[in-house]
């Protein structure tokens, strides 16, 4: 019975063995082995192909033939594993990881596994593509931002610090300031640039829908539910970035069940009971004062300062008065660039007209504006009658929004004078508080108003 036992585990080894070889034969990965002194001992055909030779003219070779001894020597010397090392064989270019295998301490053998540089940028491109269709890319960057405004500009390099940490942002503007722009800015310029950024409107799924959409659901967790079971944003967003905007609409029962996902980053399936980890940077934004909901009692304060951990606030565009015609033209340039061109001869007129208008509806309203004029223009008429045209646009949409007529337009010729003391006092305060002009203001004991008017004087 000995015997046959003995028979039986050598028969296990065997198979055992038999299944490796047929892996590493199979495998796309370059596989190799040494033992404890460098000798090859294990070569795979990908490994062959890689290293232009066959197999069994690698295996009895140092490996030290391939690899460079500085490498070589912090695995077999300091027992450390390589990652990521660059070599190139043949003219090709290839990632290795060269892995100690320590036996009681000792050095028995080592692996190296090799990877062709141009397949992981294919299946890169593949990953990026397949987000792209799912619409979990940020299109986005800092560098796409136009502004002659000094706090803006003040904004967006806070902005470029927070990316670079890992703590939740809270974006604050009103609509249509360009809160999710800046979101997406922000996932790039950070280290998870290349994860998904998954932008959830909590304002648009009903409240029923919400949680399930979030979290994820197991078949069955309610009727309708789709099989299998689905995932929620906060799984698609793993290693990335999830944007919450209109995170005050949120209601109290589903605040809290936020508040404890953001707590613990687990989660349990609607309907589920297994518990999901996931690494998620978490930024939201809302055009609600959500401070004064906290006072209200209709926004959880606890969750208020786990998402207000650094916060950004963007100024509406009538705050912007410099940025109206160059964002204007900007978007004149995407459909018509010799039109632009022609208006940058009337600039003057066309800032003035541009600018007796509050615009209330900020960036979005500006361009769906342009696209109004550029599409009710007719293509034979002249720059006096473009600018008749905007000048009719603009008084509808001030009589429609019951704008009073004593706000009056600014040319880009006005100046006021803000002496450089004044100047150096109000830049500090905008850094100290992060670009927050009502603490700014605050700081320098003035009104928020007062400081607009100094800062757009201080562009001109």
């Amino acid at each position: 019975m000995i015997f046959s036992q003995y028979m039986t585990g050598l028969q296990n080894i065997g198979s055992v063995n038999q299944r490796m070889s047929t892996i590493f034969q199979y495998s796309h990965q370059g596989i190799l082995f040494t033992d404890g002194q460098g000798c090859i001992s294990i070569c795979n055909d990908s490994a062959g192909k890689m290293l232009k030779m066959n197999c069994n003219q690698v295996i009895g070779r140092h490996i030290s033939q391939f690899f460079s001894s500085e490498a070589l020597n912090t695995v077999f010397q300091s027992h450390e594993i390589i990652n990521h090392l660059m070599c190139s064989f043949g003219g090709e270019q290839y990632i290795a990881s060269i892995i100690p295998i320590l036996s009681k301490e000792e050095l028995s053998n080592v692996m190296i596994s090799l990877d062709n540089v141009r397949t992981i940028q294919k299946q890169e491109q593949h990953i990026r593509s397949a987000l792209a269709q799912k619409g979990f890319v940020a299109k986005h960057h800092f560098e796409d931002y136009e502004s002659r405004n000094l706090a803006f500009h003040t904004l967006v390099s806070t902005a470029k610090k927070f990316a670079k940490s890992t703590d939740c942002v809270i974006i604050l503007g009103e609509t249509g300031t360009g809160k999710e722009v800046f979101a997406q800015s922000i996932h790039n310029y950070s280290a998870r640039a290349n994860n998904p950024f998954v932008a959830v409107n909590c304002s648009a799924i009903s409240e029923t829908l919400l949680e399930s959409e979030l979290f994820g659901y197991d078949e069955g967790a309610f009727t309708g539910a789709k099989k299998g079971g689905k995932q929620g944003y906060f799984e698609v967003a793993h290693k990335g970035t999830i944007f919450l905007d209109e995170i005050g609409e949120l209601s109290l029962p589903l605040q809290s069940k936020l508040l404890r996902v953001i707590q613990e980053r687990q989660l349990i399936h609607v309907g589920g009971s297994k518990v999901i980890n996931f690494d998620v940077r978490i930024i939201a934004a809302t055009n609600r004062n959500l401070w004064e909901l906290v006072q209200q009692q209709k926004f959880r304060e606890d969750l208020y300062y786990r998402l207000a951990v650094l916060e950004l606030e963007i100024p509406p565009l009538r705050q912007r008065q410099e940025d109206i015609r160059p964002l204007f033209l900007s978007f004149v340039t995407h459909r018509d660039s010799p039109l632009s061109t022609q208006l940058e001869t009337r600039k003057s007129q066309l800032a003035a007209v541009l600018r007796s208008y509050h615009w209330p509806g900020n960036v979005r309203e500006l361009e769906n504006f342009a696209k109004t004029v550029m599409t009710m223009r007719d293509p034979a008429d002249s720059i006096d009658a473009f600018l008749e045209l905007i000048q009719g646009e603009i008084q509808r949409r001030k009589k429609r929004s019951g704008q009073l007529r004593h706000d009056q337009p600014f040319s880009d010729e006005e100046t006021v004078s803000i002496p450089s003391a004044e100047r150096i006092k109000i830049q500090e305060a905008l850094i100290q508080t992060g670009g927050n002009y009502t603490k700014a203001a605050a700081v320098l004991g003035i009104s928020r108003v007062t400081l607009w008017r100094k800062l757009k004087a201080m562009n001109k």
